[in-house]
C-alpha cells in the first residue's frame, strides 16, 4: 500500500516534535521519568542540573503533551504522557534482530 502524503500541517507538526526532542536534556528528563512520576526536585537531583533549566525543559515537554503534571502540595509532579513509548520495552538502543529465515548457519557453495 503506498504511503499517504503528508500535508503541510502534518509536516510542521512532525518537525516541531523533532525539534523538541533534539535537546539532549529533554531526552534525559524523559528517561528519568521512565520508571514513574517524580517531583521537579527529584528530576533536578537525578540529572545533577539546576532547577530553572530543568523547569524550562519541563514546561516545553508539558506544552507538547509528552508529559503530564499534577500538583502535590507545593510540589509539581511530572510523569510521561501516554503519547511516549516505553524505551525499556521497545528495545531502543539495541541492534535490530535479523531473522535467519530458517537457515541453520551460513550456507556454502559446493566445491566443484
Amino acid at each position: 500500500m503506498p504511503a499517504l502524503p503528508l500535508n503541510d500541517k502534518m509536516v510542521e507538526s512532525v518537525a516541531q516534535r523533532f525539534r523538541l526532542l533534539g535537546e539532549p536534556m529533554r531526552l534525559r528528563i524523559l528517561q528519568v521519568l521512565e520508571h514513574g512520576e517524580k517531583t521537579v526536585g527529584e528530576i533536578v537531583a537525578a540529572l545533577d542540573g539546576n532547577q530553572p533549566n530543568i523547569s524550562s525543559h519541563l514546561r516545553a515537554l508539558w506544552g507538547a503533551g509528552l508529559l503530564r503534571r499534577r500538583r502535590s502540595g507545593t510540589n509539581a509532579r511530572a510523569r510521561r504522557g501516554r503519547s511516549w513509548p516505553n524505551w525499556s520495552r521497545s528495545g531502543a538502543g539495541q541492534a535490530p534482530r535479523t531473522p535467519n529465515c530458517g537457515k541453520q548457519g551460513p550456507t556454502t557453495s559446493p566445491k566443484v
